[in-house]
């Protein structure tokens, strides 16, 4: 678990913008979206040498200010089933996560604290994804060196 949550989103919040490791969401809980941005950042915190990398639901994605959010991870589904279920059914073995929740000045935020991939690149549905700049794609499609992932 980790130590105080509060001091970690708002050292994430005075990024001057998105890295490949940190993804901001407001309200945006589309399980698909999820499960590609946690095979990304996972990847990609392992390309930039990052124990963990972060989606954090409750920033605006532009001003980077904390402005609350509505979903509640835990209680997502994907269908009938519990989101953190779905995803971990359908991201490989290797994917490790965990969901998060805090209040920072009245604001509800959530956060997913998403482990490097270790050995191999994380995938969803047998597809590994990447982060470039803001922008999550197939591992595949990109010129990203991955000598980090060769064992």
């Amino acid at each position: 678990m980790i130590g105080n949550i509060d001091i970690l989103i708002k050292e994430l919040c005075k990024l001057p913008k998105e890295v490949a490791w940190v993804e901001f969401k407001h309200n945006n809980r589309d399980p698909h979206m999820i499960a590609e941005d946690i095979s990304a950042l996972a990847n990609s915190a392992t390309l930039n040498d990052k124990d963990y990398a972060y989606m954090i639901w409750g920033v605006d994605d532009a001003s980077h200010k904390i402005v609350g959010t509505t979903p509640r991870l835990p209680m997502e589904k994907k269908g009938e089933q519990e989101l953190e279920n779905w995803l971990r059914c359908l991201l490989s073995k290797n994917a490790d996560f965990e969901f998060l929740e805090t209040e920072i000045d009245g604001a509800h935020v959530e956060l997913i604290r998403i482990h490097k991939a270790l050995n191999e690149p994380v995938a969803f549905q047998k597809e590994e994804y990447i982060r470039s700049g803001s922008y999550t794609k197939k591992l595949h499609d990109s010129q990203i060196e991955t000598k980090p992932f060769d064992p």
